[in-house]
């Protein structure tokens, strides 16, 4: 009887002990572990679409459809802010960021780059793509999730090789950008992939993207990209 009773209170013990453990555990207050397939979708709408704004605008101050707009300044721009802001873009200055042409100073943060901007939305597509596949949910919503961040992380590639590679046609061999396919934090510098191998990366990317798109049904005007996008986006990749 009495050994009885000292083996109860030892298993006894060891409950309380490892409900306590678990009870201890620290838990973040802040953090949210997506799991669901529904987690990874805010995931990727919250960290991997882009906002409103266009993070490289000021390619469009050097096409032919520019027009300045003369209601500043009670109908004259010049002087104004905005002369001053855009002055390097419609006079065709070596370097945006350094100075807007009228001496004043000009903040260069980095985080305002459109390279910033696009490798900060690629860190979130290669946050769902390293986990979706084991995320709590309906195949066919996994395959939606997937093929929307790699079809996003393509076009973000596809944006960042025309803006920093030499054309395709030309020199398929030149030095682009880095390619980020995974979420990993890692010390050492990243390395300029070939044009070749971005675009490489593009069309594998869509092409994947579009066998898991295509056989679902199609969804508009919910602001995410969908089959038609995915198809028009890998026309103009091959163009």
């Amino acid at each position: 009887m009495k050994k009885q009773l000292i083996y109860i209170t030892a298993i006894m013990g060891w409950s309380l002990f490892g409900s306590c453990s678990k009870f201890l555990e620290e838990r973040s207050q802040s953090d949210v572990i997506p799991k669901t397939t529904q987690d990874f979708r805010e995931l990727l709408m919250g960290s991997g679409y882009y906002p409103r704004q266009e993070p490289a605008a000021f390619l469009y101050f050097m096409d032919d459809d520019v027009e300045f707009n003369s209601t500043y300044n009670n109908g004259s721009a010049v002087g104004s802010s905005i002369a001053k802001t855009y002055f390097p873009t419609f006079s065709w200055q070596p370097y945006f960021v350094d100075f807007n042409g009228m001496g004043d100073p000009v903040a260069q943060d980095p985080s305002s780059t459109g390279y910033y901007s696009y490798y900060s939305w690629i860190k979130g597509c290669n946050a769902v793509l390293d986990n979706i596949d084991k995320a709590i949910g309906a195949q066919n919503d996994r395959d939606r999730v997937k093929s929307e961040a790699l079809a996003v992380r393509a076009f973000y590639y596809w944006r960042l090789a025309n803006m920093y590679g030499e054309p395709y046609q030309v020199n398929p061999a030149a030095l682009a950008v880095p390619l980020k396919l995974n979420s990993g934090i890692e010390e050492a510098y990243s390395t300029r992939a070939t044009v070749k191998q971005v675009y490489d990366q593009i069309v594998n990317d869509l092409k994947e993207a579009a066998r898991l798109m295509d056989p679902l049904p199609v969804v508009r005007m919910d602001y995410h990209i969908n089959q038609p996008a995915i198809h028009i986006l890998l026309s103009r990749v091959y163009l």
